[in-house]
């Protein structure tokens, strides 16, 4: 097997697990979240594409069992129906970063 043989090989099966893919934002006033979509039960019948905004706990403590991150999912409009009352709404749950 050549090393191109197992390169491809091992993108593919990374491939066939990819599940979703995050872009790091800026809001307005400064405040950085990723936004994205997860896919669910992929390849199924029952294949879901879920759009997820994740911000930053900021009431995470050290040593403490509380998450890094937290998701939403993300139910503003599509970026065409969009406007800025719904980057105000980011904005908001961005006291979480």
């Amino acid at each position: 097997m050549s090393t191109n043989d197992t390169t491809d090989k091992k993108k593919s099966e990374w491939d066939q697990r990819e599940c979703g893919a995050l872009w790091l934002n800026t809001g307005k006033t400064n405040n950085k979240y990723y936004s994205g979509a997860v896919v669910l039960k992929k390849g199924t019948a029952e294949e879901q594409k879920i759009k997820i905004l994740v911000f930053k706990n900021k009431y995470k403590e050290e040593g403490s069992n509380k998450p890094d991150l937290v998701m939403y999912e993300d139910d503003r409009p599509p970026k065409e129906e969009q406007n800025d009352v719904t980057d105000s709404v980011v904005e908001e749950e961005g006291h979480l970063i």
